[in-house]
């Protein structure tokens, strides 16, 4: 009887040896997981704080210098008929280099700001309020692109919805 005790305990050693081990796969995978995670939000984290400190601060005592674009001309988006909005826009910024930074940007930013005020409706575009929050969204759309409190300020000086 003993004999075949021990082969049972031999039986179950070999059994033991047999079966398959956890995979540690899913270990690894989530470490590095962790790993990468980590680095990236610290580029992330890096390169933000690195964008800010490069912004020069506005000097108030020199006068925003005016820029003005070329009209806008857009077919509003309006389904049951064809409406249009005329714009002029024209925008001041701090200094000589950041004029020359929206110059220079100025083909992309108008391409913005024509998708934005296609999307309009007539709507959109009655009253005040609504005028000042398109102000306001276009001033967001050109900062965007030149970077926050980069420009003094950006007026509508030509809005007609025909």
């Amino acid at each position: 009887m003993s004999d075949a005790k021990g082969k049972d305990k031999d039986k179950d050693k070999d059994d033991d040896e047999l079966a398959p081990k956890p995979s540690k796969l899913p270990v690894l995978l989530g470490l590095v997981n962790v790993l990468l995670t980590a680095g990236v939000g610290a580029l992330v984290f890096t390169s933000a704080g690195s964008g800010a400190a490069e912004e020069e601060p506005v000097d108030l005592s020199v006068p925003p210098i005016p820029v003005e674009m070329q009209p806008f001309v857009v077919n509003l988006n309006e389904a049951q008929s064809s409406r249009y909005l005329k714009v002029k826009i024209e925008v001041e910024v701090h200094g000589e280099e950041r004029k020359a930074a929206f110059e220079s940007k100025q083909r992309a930013i108008r391409s913005e700001l024509l998708r934005y005020l296609s999307n309009l409706k007539v709507e959109d575009t009655m009253g005040e309020d609504k005028k000042k929050s398109i102000n306001d969204a276009l001033v967001a759309r050109v900062e965007d692109h030149l970077g926050k409190d980069t420009i003094a300020g950006l007026y509508l000086t030509e809005f007609v919805v025909q």
